[in-house]
């Protein structure tokens, strides 16, 4: 093998690498590998977001009406889907995913019963 096939070679090999750590950790976001730890006694729900965003490369949008109830939460490398979820049910929320950014509102009191998480990713 000549010195420029080797050459060639070799970068096609370390392109590849490179490639396949970035799919991992892409992967690993997709897959639900991210873990959230969050511990609030009644603290605002602003806040509580900001901490989950900070964790996730989540951003949040809040509903202003609802950016000051206070919430309790304690969880412990927890996937972020499941206590988003948590946090909506409890809470009477409702949360839509656009483009990396988790919109979050208050559910109406004449909508009785219905707790709907929207993922439009």
């Amino acid at each position: 093998m000549n010195i420029r096939v080797a050459k060639a070679y070799i970068c096609c090999v370390m392109l590849f690498e490179c490639l396949s750590i970035h799919a991992s950790a892409a992967d690993n976001k997709e897959t639900g590998n991210l873990r959230v730890s969050l511990d609030y006694r009644q603290a605002p729900l602003w806040e509580v977001f900001k901490d989950f965003a900070r964790q996730t490369d989540i951003h949040f949008v809040v509903e202003p009406v609802i950016q000051d109830r206070q919430i309790t939460i304690y969880v412990r490398d927890v996937n972020p889907d499941d206590v988003l979820e948590a946090i909506a049910v409890i809470n009477r929320l409702r949360y839509e995913h656009r483009n990396g950014t988790c919109y979050v509102s208050g559910i109406k009191p004449s909508t009785p019963g219905v707790f709907k998480s929207l993922n439009n990713d």
